[in-house]
């Protein structure tokens, strides 16, 4: 038996380009290509990730006003703070006003390594528009050791332009959650109306 190692993606470029006559890549063509290789894998791993999420959203059984409800309400407690407890509240609501539990749960993992700095910068800045300047948060507010006095400042205003954000996304992923049940049903049965066979019903899931 042969015994093959495992080359290095930098020695893997050097005797590419030497087999096609090319000058080995440098040492910054070698951090270009790792730097794409990283960047194709983060767009997979994105892509796979919200194809998970679509699936298991239009699969859930009920009706699908009440599922695209609690996708609403999840994503709506996945941004603004909740320390932790966003899924636990989330379930607990849904089961109060009868909206889809599983959902609602999926709903707030839109809080993620991926989006996490998105929602943090942009309930900054949508604070900072709502509030007279001399209340804006700035990098100055946490300067020279006041750094408890300045979250005490920056908190409220963050706040405020997290409930705006918060509400936004959560309608508008009820919106699109509602338009893709909608939709996911429709060719569903259109399917089983061409082979001739009963129209599917919901799949199971948690319900109402």
């Amino acid at each position: 038996m042969v015994k093959t190692s495992r080359r290095r993606p930098q020695l893997d470029a050097a005797w590419a380009a030497q087999k096609q006559g090319l000058p080995p890549p440098s040492g910054t063509e070698r951090k270009t290509l790792r730097g794409r290789r990283n960047n194709r894998k983060w767009r997979e791993r994105a892509r796979r990730w919200g194809r998970l999420v679509y699936l298991r959203l239009v699969r859930q059984h009920g009706e699908p006003d009440r599922v695209a409800k609690g996708l609403g309400l999840g994503v709506f407690l996945g941004i603004f703070p909740t320390f932790g407890v966003g899924t636990v509240l989330a379930v607990l609501l849904a089961t109060w006003v009868k909206w889809n539990r599983a959902s609602a749960a999926l709903g707030t993992f839109i809080m993620n390594p991926f989006f996490n700095p998105f929602f943090l910068s942009l309930s900054v800045i949508v604070g900072n528009l709502l509030v007279p300047p001399q209340f804006r948060i700035a990098v100055e507010t946490f300067r020279n050791g006041k750094l408890w006095s300045g979250f005490l400042r920056a908190a409220p205003v963050y706040l405020l332009g997290n409930l705006l954000v918060s509400t936004f996304f959560a309608l508008l992923a009820y919106a699109l959650g509602f338009a893709a049940l909608v939709e996911y049903r429709r060719k569903r049965a259109a399917r089983a109306k061409r082979a001739g066979g009963p129209e599917p019903s919901s799949p199971p899931g948690d319900h109402p």
